[in-house]
């Protein structure tokens, strides 16, 4: 793959004020849509490790979680 990821965006945007503070005081614009999808497939692995992907390690479980995020995003384009 070449270029930057898609990302999606950020996951919870805002209004343009930065409503993130950090305990060093800096802002930021927090997680993308990609890193919310990821996390969510991750839970759902979680969920059901000792049926599904429990030959997998936490590298591969977490990979599949990045290749579910970016088929989310590639049928969010596609359907819109």
């Amino acid at each position: 793959m070449s270029g930057r990821v898609k990302d999606g965006g950020p996951a919870f945007p805002c209004d343009g004020r930065d409503h993130i503070v950090r305990m060093d005081g800096s802002g930021g614009p927090g997680m993308t849509l990609r890193d919310a999808a990821a996390l969510s497939a991750l839970q759902g692995f979680c969920a059901y490790s000792g049926s599904v992907g429990s030959t997998f390690g936490p590298t591969e479980i977490a990979l599949r979680a990045f290749e579910i995020a970016d088929a989310f995003i590639a049928a969010r384009e596609v359907s819109e």
